[in-house]
């Protein structure tokens, strides 16, 4: 199944002033009663609270609800979407809704959107990932893509049977 996207229709922009960031608590700090603290990271994928509001027109209204109900199950799937990081821009990131959406009327046939969501902050792609797409273009990850396939998913799977 692949992830839903978040439709090019609708609009994703945050009204100035209502997004909120918070990111969640990657430590776990252990106290005792004599010597140092120890401190380890509580896992690998950091996932940060994200509140918005989005004004939207009625058709985008209806587009979104339809999105929300049927792809992405009511808010119990995660989909990708352009998110507002607060460093300059929007960035694509896997997200999924922690609680039902908000609407109220805006005037003028228009209503608000607020949202919360939680959002995956590992890039959908990582750093090597961008040079190596800057390097060779976007053609040569699909050149790489089946034969990977075929390697970890019919190969791998047949040297692990003798463990």
């Amino acid at each position: 199944m692949t992830t839903p996207t978040w439709p090019t229709q609708i609009n994703y922009l945050a009204e100035r002033g209502s997004w909120q960031l918070s990111p969640s608590e990657p430590v776990l700090r252990s106290e005792f009663d004599y010597g140092p603290a120890r401190s380890r990271r509580r896992f690998t994928r950091q996932v940060s609270k994200f509140s918005f509001t989005v004004q939207m027109n009625e058709e985008e209204h209806a587009m979104f609800e339809g999105f929300f109900l049927d792809d992405v199950r009511a808010g119990a799937a995660w989909f990708n979407m352009p998110v507002y990081l607060g460093r300059g821009g929007y960035e694509v990131r896997a997200v999924r809704f922690t609680e039902p959406y908000q609407v109220r009327d805006a005037g003028f046939r228009r209503v608000k959107v607020s949202a919360k969501l939680e959002v995956n902050m590992t890039p959908l792609i990582s750093g090597a990932g961008t040079y190596f797409v800057g390097q060779y273009g976007e053609e040569a990850i699909d050149g790489i893509n089946d034969p990977l396939n075929v390697i970890v998913n019919t190969t791998y799977p047949n040297i692990m049977e003798g463990y």
